[in-house]
């Protein structure tokens, strides 16, 4: 999986542009050197979020041409155990001991796919990179393998979280960068949050979105008329006024009406059609249509 981390590495040549890597000739010459162009680093680092195919040394440095595959420089012909080329758990790489001084990081692909967080050795030019992007939104809560119940908590807290963000992206109230964020996509995360929940304390993060939760209510059923005159509807059966993210609300999954799940039956507009669920249990995509009622 590619992201567009241009800006984020600071590559302007092509703003937005998915990365999509360079594809190398697969065909082997006498039972390892390969032919056509050299697997050498040229353009920024991709985002690796899959777990990549593991080459032996010997097929990797021919791969690379017997070549360092950040500096090209020719790998010693002579190798011992002092000049070794040492591989990149992050690109799976090979690279001379300029290029790679043993700096340790933990690999996202591996976050996502055994919950592993164990800081592995990485060359300098991926550990830079993975050092740039650990407060960035990256990472997808949906790719997480096996996911704990812990995380179950946090996907729901970021549902709810993204629903009041519908009625309140359009108040003048401000939001820092972590709020805006929360409220285009429930499902994108930073590796340095992940980090956190993997860890003996991850209350902190959990904290901060059932704080931030607390602060959107508040403001939609306090503070503001028009943000609560957008949360607010009447019950069409019993005409009592509820909020659209309170519990025990159901919506039409065609008409979009909302009511109490005591007062629906069949909708009156759709009868053929039953009522969807106001919380579903995984992330839905950025910009979905309509708004998911959750619970408290």
């Amino acid at each position: 999986t590619f992201f567009r981390l241009g800006q984020i590495m600071g590559d302007t040549s092509s703003p937005g542009q998915v990365q999509t890597g360079q594809k190398f000739s697969s065909d082997f010459v006498d039972g390892i050197e390969i032919a056509g162009k050299p697997d050498l680093h040229d353009g920024p680092l991709p985002l690796h979020t899959e777990l990549l195919q593991r080459d032996s040394r010997e097929v990797q440095k021919a791969k690379q041409h017997h070549k360092c595959w950040k500096c090209h420089n020719p790998f010693p012909s002579q190798v011992g155990y002092i000049n070794k080329p040492r591989r990149c758990n992050y690109t799976l790489k090979l690279f001379c001991h300029n290029c790679h001084t043993n700096k340790k990081a933990p690999i996202p692909s591996l976050m996502l796919a055994n919950w592993d967080f164990t800081p592995r050795h990485v060359s300098d030019v991926a550990f830079t990179f993975l050092n740039k992007i650990k407060d960035h939104h990256v990472l997808r809560l949906s790719q997480i393998h096996n996911p704990a119940p812990l995380l179950q908590v946090i996907i729901q807290l970021r549902t709810h979280i993204f629903d009041l963000g519908q009625i309140v992206t359009q108040c003048n109230m401000e939001h820092n960068k972590m709020e805006r964020f929360l409220f285009e996509d429930c499902d994108l995360i930073t590796p340095n949050d992940l980090l956190a929940l993997s860890g003996t304390s991850p209350q902190q993060y959990i904290d901060k979105l059932m704080e931030l939760k607390k602060t959107l209510k508040k403001h939609i059923m306090d503070d503001c008329l028009d943000c609560g005159g957008r949360a607010e509807f009447v019950c069409p059966k019993c005409t009592e006024r509820l909020y659209v993210f309170n519990g025990g609300v159901v919506v039409c999954s065609r008409c979009r009406q909302q009511r109490h799940k005591a007062c629906f039956r069949n909708c009156p507009n759709c009868p053929e059609v039953s009522p969807r669920s106001p919380l579903t249990s995984s992330p839905r995509p950025p910009g979905s249509p309509g708004l998911a009622p959750a619970t408290t």
